[in-house]
């Protein structure tokens, strides 16, 4: 049996689901399963996404699909998820616990049909789950069907040169946040001023969580044609990645969630840009960045 542990938010579930779905194919005799007991112990953003979004529906081991669970509850998942692992160390010739390091680990191509594994991590690099890149592109159409102003958006984007731009501040921002925050970089006028070179009439929609600061810290916004894209907030949230995949190209940010934007374009022709910082620990940063992008983005 393999265990994939299911954590953070909507872009981080997709990674984990993605790599939960390499694993079934590759493995087609053993059963991959999902502990999502984290969204029954913290509340995470807006919880597990994946099924409510995309046409999944996983094969849970751990946990129950609901965030509404009492504080009782919530400390009997926290209690059974500790004892859970601990007796997986304990019985290491039948359990083995593999942690993602964001450094590509070929073990996942090569485990043992005799053994049962619990992986735990974000698993960031596509090269586990190149083998289902087709199958994927399928599981995360998103099944919900647009509202009227979005769907006049998608609608609007479809007849432009259309570049997404993701600012995130929010939790980068502050000494606490392990994240660089890359509005205090040279990040995105340079990914601006690339983009314009390249592209014929670009047009840039802007997705930020904080679009007030945005506009008003960068006067140089005012060069370029551009749109911010508001309103999407709480359980909508999803939708800004839905319309960044729709996009011809994408400026992203050190986020998995326009990660995922990116990835989902399909534009044969897509320019997508992404920082060459994720972390303030440059050690970190300088080992996982050559693993988190597909080789053909273009780093700034």
């Amino acid at each position: 049996m393999i265990i994939v542990c299911f954590d953070a938010g909507l872009g981080n579930q997709m990674l984990q689901f993605a790599t939960y779905l390499a694993l079934q194919q590759r493995y087609p005799g053993t059963r991959v399963v999902a502990d999502i007991r984290k969204y029954n112990i913290v509340q995470i953003h807006n919880g597990l996404e994946i099924e409510r979004l995309f046409p999944i529906r996983l094969d849970i081991l751990y946990g129950k699909r609901t965030n509404k669970v009492s504080a009782i509850g919530r400390y009997g998942h926290f209690l059974m998820r500790k004892l859970t692992l601990s007796y997986f160390k304990l019985a290491a010739k039948r359990f083995c616990i593999i942690k993602d390091s964001g450094v590509l680990n070929e073990e996942l191509f090569h485990l043992d049909p005799n053994k049962n594994y619990y992986l735990q991590g974000q698993w960031g690099n596509e090269k586990y789950f190149e083998n289902v890149k087709a199958e994927l592109l399928q599981r995360f159409r998103f099944k919900i069907d647009l509202n009227a102003p979005v769907e006049a958006l998608a609608r609007e984007i479809s007849m432009q040169n259309a570049v997404s731009v993701h600012i995130r501040r929010g939790d980068y921002i502050g000494k606490d946040s392990v994240f660089t925050d890359l509005t205090q970089q040279d990040y995105y006028p340079a990914a601006f001023q690339h983009i314009s070179k390249t592209v014929v009439n670009p047009v840039f929609y802007i997705f930020s969580d904080d679009p007030a600061w945005t506009s008003k810290q960068y006067d140089w916004l005012a060069k370029y044609e551009h749109r911010f894209v508001e309103g999407n907030r709480g359980n909508d949230s999803y939708r800004d990645m839905q319309l960044m995949s729709l996009c011809k190209h994408n400026i992203i940010a050190n986020s998995t969630f326009s990660w995922w934007g990116g990835w989902l374009n399909q534009y044969p022709g897509k320019t997508v840009i992404c920082p060459r910082h994720l972390f303030h620990d440059t050690v970190l940063n300088n080992k996982i960045v050559l693993e988190f992008y597909p080789p053909s983005w273009l780093k700034m």
